[in-house]
């Protein structure tokens, strides 16, 4: 029969507990950055023509629990997917409401309702419907946030785990 001591083992399953709640820290830490560097590359991928796609894009941790930390990038402009991931040829036809050009008054805009207005070279054009050729995918999204998220996570999980051994080593 073997009897095996192990002396000081409270104290090491305290030092165990300690780097643990640190490595948790750090991977929220590192998961809050890398989301902010996902942020921050798609807004400035992002096109600009009135700023509300860009001001539209996110990066948060929603999540924090034993065993996870969710967090989410979003664009939430309602453009967002057909200018990340660009749209088939289609045809757009007009809305039965709403205005039908600024430059018409409430009352116009209820009559005219069944044509598109737009102005071309200067002229407001009136059309029944208009063949759009579609929009390459710009990938601000996908491609350029995505990246960053991506590599900074990687980086910050990787500094996480390197710390983590240290403490445990030293």
């Amino acid at each position: 029969m073997f009897t095996v001591t192990i002396e000081g083992f409270d104290e090491l399953n305290a030092h165990w507990e300690r780097a643990q709640r640190t490595f948790a820290s750090d991977l929220v830490s590192g998961t809050t950055r890398a989301l902010r560097a996902g942020h921050v590359a798609a807004r400035a991928a992002a096109p600009v023509k009135t700023s509300e796609l860009q001001k539209s894009i996110e990066g948060r941790v929603i999540s924090v629990s034993a065993t996870a930390i969710e967090g989410e990038l979003v664009a939430t402009a309602p453009h967002a997917q057909y200018v990340s991931e660009g749209t088939k040829p289609h045809e757009i036809r007009p809305k039965r409401t709403g205005m039908v050009s600024s430059r018409l008054n409430a009352k116009k805009s209820a009559k005219q309702a069944k044509f598109l207005a737009f102005e071309v070279g200067g002229r407001l054009v009136f059309a029944k419907k208009v063949n759009h050729p579609g929009t390459k995918p710009n990938g601000f999204f996908e491609v350029d946030g995505r990246r960053a998220l991506e590599g900074t996570f990687y980086r910050e999980t990787d500094a996480a785990v390197e710390r983590l051994v240290s403490e445990m080593n030293g």
